[in-house]
C-alpha cells in the first residue's frame, strides 16, 4: 500500500526532527537538506510538477555549489584557515576545511594556481577544468557513503520520511532495511562512468514531499542555514559574530560585469516601468533573492532606482512575469552571449523551474507588486498560461 501524500506541515516537522538529531559531526545534513529544497524548486517541470526523483549526481553538483563559497579563507582567523565543517580527517585535510570542503578547497587552489582569476564554480563547471569531474565524483561518493543513508535515521530507526533509496548504511540496525545492499565503491564508479552497474543512484521522494519542500522553501531554507552556521561555530569554537554572514551573505555576486550588457539588451529602459534608465540603474533579481538565491543571467533585469526600491523582495505582477518570460524566449541567444562574454552562468532552465514552483502555488488573489506602492491580485489561470507548456 502506498503512503498518502504528506501535508506540508508534517514535512516541515520531519525536517526539524532531522535537524534536532544530534549525532552528526559534520554539516552534511544541512547541506543535503538545502540541496533537496533548492532542487525541488529548480527542477519543477513544464507542467508545474516538482521532481519525484533526484540522482546522487544532481545532489553532488548542488552540494558542491553550496560549499564552494565556504572554501574562502576565514578572514577573522589569525592563522588564515578555512573553517572546518567536518571533525574527522588528517591535520592537512582539516586545514582545508575537512571532508567535502577540503576536497573543494584543494581543487580551487589548483585551478587558481593554473588560471588566476578562475575561482568561480560556474566557470569551472562550464569549461570542465581538469579535475572538476573527479571532484564531483568524490563528493557524490561521500554523499552516498555517509549522509544519504544516515540522514533520516532517528535512534535505531530509519523511517525514510523524506525519500527512499536502494542502499543502506554500513551500520544500519533498522531490520526493515537489512535487505538493502551496502553501496560498493566499485559499483558506484561504474555508474559514474556510465557503464553497467547494479547501483541505483536515485532518491525517490515519498508522496507529497517534493511538493511540500518546494512550497516550504522560503521558510525552511533560512532556518537550516542558521542551523548550519551554528554548527560551524561549534566545530570551530568561534564566537557567533559574522559566521552566518561569512558563509552565506556573500552569495549575491557583484553584478557590475553584466549591468551594461543588460541595459543594452533592454534598450536603455527600466525593465518594470520602461522609463529611460539613469546613472542610478540597478541590477535586480527578478525572482527575489529572499525567495531563492540565484545569480543566473536569466534572473537578472535592470531597473531604475525607484522601481528597484519599491519592488524590494516582492514577487512581480503577472504583466512583469509575462515580459520576463517573453524576454527569455526572444533574447535567449543574446542572454547566452552575455553570459559567455562575462563568464557568467546562464541558469535558464533552473530559474524557470523556480518561477513555476513559486508562482503556481500562490493562493488566488495573492498581492503581487505592480509599481510604486501598487499591487494586483495573482491570477492562477494567467500564471499557468505564462509558465506551463
Amino acid at each position: 500500500m502506498s503512503r498518502p501524500d504528506a501535508p506540508p506541515i508534517e514535512v516541515a516537522e520531519r525536517v526539524l526532527r532531522i535537524l534536532d538529531e544530534g549525532r552528526y559531526t559534520a554539516t552534511y545534513k544541512q547541506a543535503v537538506l538545502v540541496a533537496l529544497l533548492d532542487l525541488c524548486l529548480e527542477r519543477t517541470s513544464e507542467k508545474g510538477i516538482p521532481p519525484q526523483t533526484l540522482t546522487t549526481r544532481q545532489l553532488a553538483e548542488k552540494v558542491c555549489s553550496l560549499y564552494w563559497p565556504h572554501t574562502r579563507v576565514w578572514a577573522s582567523g589569525a592563522d588564515g584557515r578555512v573553517l572546518v565543517q567536518n571533525r574527522s580527517g588528517s591535520a592537512a585535510t582539516l586545514a582545508r576545511g575537512g571532508g567535502i570542503v577540503g576536497k573543494i578547497r584543494e581543487f580551487r587552489e589548483r585551478i587558481e594556481a593554473q588560471r588566476p582569476g578562475s575561482a568561480g564554480l560556474s566557470l569551472a563547471a562550464v569549461s570542465r577544468m581538469s579535475g572538476f569531474e573527479a571532484l564531483i565524483h568524490d563528493i557524490e561518493w561521500t554523499l552516498i557513503d555517509m549522509p544519504l543513508p544516515k540522514l533520516q535515521r532517528v535512534g535505531e530507526r530509519n523511517p525514510e520520511w523524506l525519500y527512499h533509496i536502494h542502499w543502506r548504511d554500513r551500520d544500519e540496525r533498522d531490520p526493515t532495511h537489512l535487505d538493502k545492499p551496502v553501496a560498493k565503491p566499485g559499483e558506484v564508479r561504474l555508474m559514474q562512468r556510465g557503464e553497467s552497474s547494479a547501483f541505483n543512484n536515485h532518491l525517490y521522494f515519498q508522496p507529497g514531499v517534493a511538493a511540500a519542500l518546494a512550497r516550504l522553501h522560503a521558510l525552511l531554507r533560512p532556518y537550516i542555514l542558521r542551523h548550519w552556521a551554528e554548527q560551524v561555530v561549534r566545530i570551530n569554537q568561534l564566537p557567533d559574530d559574522d559566521v552566518m554572514a561569512f558563509l552565506f551573505d556573500h552569495e549575491r555576486a557583484d553584478t557590475g560585469p553584466v549591468r551594461a550588457p543588460l541595459i543594452a539588451l533592454q534598450g536603455g529602459r527600466c525593465f518594470y516601468c520602461a522609463r529611460p534608465l539613469q546613472q542610478t540603474a540597478h541590477v535586480d533579481h527578478f525572482i527575489p533573492w529572499a525567495r531563492h538565491p540565484d545569480n543566473g543571467i536569466h534572473n537578472l533585469v535592470v531597473a531604475d532606482e525607484r522601481c528597484n526600491g519599491a519592488k524590494r523582495d516582492y514577487l512581480a505582477a503577472v504583466t512583469h512575469l509575462e515580459t520576463w518570460r517573453a524576454r527569455a524566449v526572444a533574447h535567449h541567444e543574446s542572454l547566452a552571449r552575455i553570459a559567455t562574454e562575462t563568464r557568467w552562468e546562464e541558469g535558464a532552465q533552473r530559474i524557470v523551474g523556480v518561477a513555476r514552483a513559486i508562482y503556481l502555488t500562490l493562493p488566488r488573489e495573492m498581492p503581487l507588486w505592480q509599481r510604486a506602492r501598487e499591487f494586483e491580485p495573482s491570477d492562477p489561470e494567467a500564471l499557468r498560461r505564462i509558465l506551463v507548456a
